[in-house]
């Protein structure tokens, strides 16, 4: 069996990253509602990341969750922890050429699902959701934070794409990005 080894470039380009998910939550805009925080821009490292190998996608989620720790509160932070999840998903479906835009819907979906769960998990009751909250209003706030979470994602999913295509070319971020089998960015 043949052992894989990341290479120098990926090391230096996931360190880069790091660096980036650690430093884009201090500085980024940051829009606050009532049950949701989105911080502008916090997910294209972590995307880009993607790119690399899933072991670097997991290194620079984790990054990311280390700059939430430093900026953010405890739940915004939990839920920067589930990027790991669909880092690793992602950057595997990459490796193996899949569709980026199956490769979107799909983190997209575990993204928007996992920040849900930790939020209806821990997030509810930091939030002052207790008891008294009904079901079904508990249940409208994690339609309203999946919702948000795609929009998100999505958002930045595009930053990412204007940067990768104008990035690749210099930092070699490995294979490209397959739409169908006749056009490759």
């Amino acid at each position: 069996m043949q052992q894989k080894t990341i290479t120098v470039k990926n090391m230096v380009l996931s360190a880069l990253l790091i660096a980036l998910a650690i430093f884009i939550p201090m500085i980024s805009f940051r829009i606050t509602l009532p049950y949701f925080t989105m911080t502008l821009a916090s997910h294209v490292p972590v995307l880009l990341s993607m790119f690399l190998n899933p072991v670097c996608a997991v290194l620079v989620a984790v990054g990311s969750f280390v700059g939430f720790l430093f900026s953010a509160t405890i739940e915004v932070a939990l839920r920067a922890l589930t990027h790991v999840i669909f880092a690793f998903v992602g950057a595997y479906m990459l490796k193996k050429n899949a569709n980026i835009f199956l490769v979107l819907l799909v983190t997209m979906l575990l993204h928007a699902v996992c920040e849900t769960l930790v939020m209806g998990c821990f997030g509810f009751q930091m939030l002052g959701m207790d008891q008294a909250v009904s079901f079904g209003g508990q249940l409208a706030v994690a339609g309203i934070i999946a919702g948000l979470t795609m929009v998100h994602h999505l958002i930045d999913s595009a930053i990412t794409f204007v940067i990768y295509k104008a990035i690749k070319p210099v930092a070699d971020f490995g294979g490209q990005i397959h739409i169908n089998k006749h056009i490759t960015l």
